[in-house]
């Protein structure tokens, strides 16, 4: 419960555009929606949002979020359920009752030791 609250308080605190039950963050970095029980997270993003992925080996890989890219390489969708990262893929994770998700542009440094 203290998870869905800090997630309530981000999108009190910060600038946001609520579509329907998602809700974008200013930069459209940050991507936050209720799980529907019983349906798969990547399907429920799909119905809410444009949304790219590229197949890989062990499942769909998130590419775009409403013309946001995440190459993969300098940055990536990260997928969080209440609050921690998963372990487990959007594609695969079915929603259980009070299920919070969220997604996040993470950004990685490509600058190495000279």
């Amino acid at each position: 419960m203290r998870k869905l609250l800090a997630i309530a308080a981000f999108l009190l605190t910060s600038c946001v555009t609520q579509v329907g039950d998602i809700s974008f963050s200013e930069q459209g970095e940050r991507v936050v929606y209720p799980g529907v029980v019983g349906e798969i997270a990547l399907v429920t993003l799909k119905h809410h949002a444009d949304v790219k992925t590229r197949s890989l080996i062990f499942g769909e890989f998130v590419t775009h979020i409403e013309g946001i890219e995440g190459d993969g390489q300098s940055s990536f969708w990260a997928f969080f359920v209440n609050g921690e990262k998963s372990t487990q893929g959007a594609g695969d994770y079915v929603a259980k009752d009070g299920d919070v998700f969220e997604w996040r542009l993470t950004r990685r440094s490509l600058t190495g030791g000279s």
